[in-house]
């Protein structure tokens, strides 16, 4: 049986990386008691498929997974609830054959900038995005959709989405206006399939 789980990775969390993320949410499942299809091999380990990982400090509200189990039921994901590792938490889950990593093509981003840390007049759709362990150089406009600049009192909100090919951290867009220290919080708000979220296509 296969069941897709959606995770959210916020708070002080964030700051964990992926790795560690990984090995916090394999306790939670152990702690759980969920019955677990193994590999085969010398080390076998959950058979679990995640989608893209998040650079570190980055809150994530898209953190989806499929995972082979024996058997599934509501009070198995109530226990995954109580067990789980504060700001590590599982959310929703669906009974799905739905390959995720072949129908998730991009990402939702929002991120909150303290307006006394910043300066606006540095970031523009012609700003250069370094993207990668390589550090090429992109325009911004060659790689966000729908990009908007909410004022409000005390923070600017960005919100944009990317290409699964085509995204990169955003730090990037923070390093670029960051002017002095203050708060910054990038945050994957949703995966998506089709310009649809999701969990809409899970729900099918």
């Amino acid at each position: 049986m296969n069941v897709v789980l959606l995770y959210s990775k916020y708070g002080m969390a964030r700051f964990i990386s992926s790795r560690d993320t990984v090995r916090a949410i394999e306790r939670n499942l152990r702690r759980a008691k969920v019955p677990l299809v193994f590999s085969k091999g010398f080390h076998p380990h959950p058979i679990m498929s995640f989608l893209d990982s998040s650079p570190v400090g980055v809150v994530n509200r898209a953190l989806y997974f499929s995972l082979k189990v024996e058997s599934w039921n509501k009070e198995m994901f109530s226990l995954l609830k109580k067990t789980a590792a504060r700001g590590i938490e599982p959310i929703e889950y669906w009974i799905s054959d739905i390959e995720i990593n072949s129908v998730a093509d991009s990402y939702s981003y929002k991120i909150i900038l303290e307006k006394v840390s910043v300066d606006m007049t540095y970031l523009s759709l012609d700003s250069v995005i370094e993207k990668g362990k390589s550090k090429r150089e992109y325009k911004l406009r060659e790689l966000v959709e729908d990009f908007q600049v909410k004022d409000l009192k005390r923070y600017y909100v960005l919100k944009y989405t990317s290409k699964r090919e085509k995204i990169f951290s955003p730090w990037e867009i923070v390093r670029l206006v960051k002017v002095r220290d203050g708060i910054f919080i990038p945050e994957i708000e949703e995966a998506m399939s089709g310009g649809k979220p999701l969990r809409r296509v899970l729900e099918g």
